[in-house]
């Protein structure tokens, strides 16, 4: 199990899971119910925008992180990790937040929906989504349990092109070091042209 969770595609498949169950809550309902306006009760609802707001760009930022994770080195990697952990503490903040403020929340998205200042005493509802919301923290907790168990072997898109691996360090047919372009080039040299091995080689 442990296997597989420390895969790239376990990370990217758990943070694009928990990123799109942010973005649909955002677009759903959370709190519903009525509020005391001048004129009498209102009827007023609360979508996931209104109720958390930032819960859509959290769903963007994970994406990246994840990107960002598998794509890039070491303390990228580090990085990722951090913001999708910020991601999760983020989704359970704004959900409890949701909850535990419901009535106010709906008393002041009521007022402002009528053109009043302030808030109405309000009697709220909370729908599943708040609760369905958590579910993409704990997709985002999976993902940076992913990264730590299985980042370090993992390989950046540029590891090849560093000065101190890859390239750097070429053995010849018989186990003889050969020049890599890589040397070449912070010699000052074309690596284009033909170096002194080869050119004793054509010779």
């Amino acid at each position: 199990m442990t296997r597989f969770l420390g895969r790239k595609l376990s990370v990217v498949l758990f943070a694009v899971l928990g990123g799109l169950v942010a973005l649909a809550a955002s677009r759903s309902t959370w709190i519903t119910g009525t509020a005391d306006s001048l004129l009498g009760p209102v009827r007023a609802e609360v979508d996931g925008t209104q109720a958390a707001p930032g819960l859509a760009a959290i769903g963007l930022v994970a994406l990246a992180a994840a990107v960002a994770a598998v794509t890039g080195r070491r303390i990228g990697r580090i990085i990722a990790a951090v913001i999708l952990f910020a991601c999760g503490a983020g989704v359970v903040f704004l959900v409890i937040r949701s909850i535990t403020s419901a009535d106010s929340i709906l008393g002041g998205v009521a007022a402002t929906d009528t053109g009043a200042l302030g808030a109405y005493e309000a009697h709220a509802t909370v729908s599943i989504w708040p609760w369905l919301t958590l579910i993409s923290a704990l997709f985002f907790a999976l993902a940076v349990f992913g990264i730590a168990v299985g980042g370090r072997a993992w390989s950046g898109l540029g590891g090849r092109y560093d000065a101190g691996g890859g390239e750097a360090d070429v053995s010849g047919a018989r186990g003889e070091r050969v020049t890599s372009d890589w040397d070449r080039l912070s010699a000052g040299e074309d690596p284009t042209e033909p170096g002194d091995g080869e050119a004793r080689r054509r010779g």
